[in-house]
């Protein structure tokens, strides 16, 4: 999952260093409004993360059209990692061969969209061919049973219930391959 390539390292740290504040934004501002929202959670006391998290939602929590701003925000995203992180056309992040840690943090922001029908990633040829070859990763559905199961959210508004289901239905598809434990 790290790369012998000194080149691919950098472009690995490079991007593990950017992540929470570009990809990130990704789910904070496309993804959080149509699970989180929804479910109308109590606020909690103010910590560095919450401040963090409450900064970068706010103003798509705030949005009269929720999708389209955070489409906006990934449309930006999508266009940086096309254009900047697949030197020779890797089907890879940051160059490699093979997925790296790079990859399996990008997609844990990216891939999820696929699932809630939230982004089109067709504009984007090297993006879309990633993702493909993402879902070969070993344990690919396991590891995204949550998002499997909570399907689209884009035309079927997502509810507590739901929420609980996809979550239950994520943490057991997990156990089941010995990837975590009760």
């Amino acid at each position: 999952m790290y790369p012998d390539s000194l080149e691919e390292q950098a472009l690995v740290h490079q991007f593990l260093h950017m992540h929470h504040t570009l990809v990130r934004l990704a789910t904070y501002h496309l993804m959080a409004p149509h699970v989180v929202k929804p479910l109308n959670l109590p606020q909690t006391e103010p910590n560095p993360l919450s401040i963090f998290q409450t900064d970068n939602l706010a103003s798509s929590f705030a949005s009269d059209n929720p999708h389209e701003t955070g489409n906006q925000t990934v449309t930006v995203i999508a266009e940086f990692l096309e254009n900047h992180y697949f030197p020779g056309q890797s089907t890879f992040l940051c160059g490699g061969s093979d997925p790296t840690v790079a990859d399996l943090t990008c997609y844990s922001e990216l891939g999820q969209f696929h699932f809630a029908n939230l982004f089109d990633f067709e504009p984007y040829p090297t993006l879309t061919r990633w993702l493909k070859a993402m879902r070969n990763v070993p344990h690919h559905d396991a590891v995204h049973a949550y998002n499997i199961d909570l399907g689209d959210i884009l035309t079927q508004a997502n509810t507590f219930e739901r929420f609980i289901r996809a979550s239950e239905m994520g943490m057991d598809a997990l156990v089941e391959t010995g990837l975590a434990s009760y």
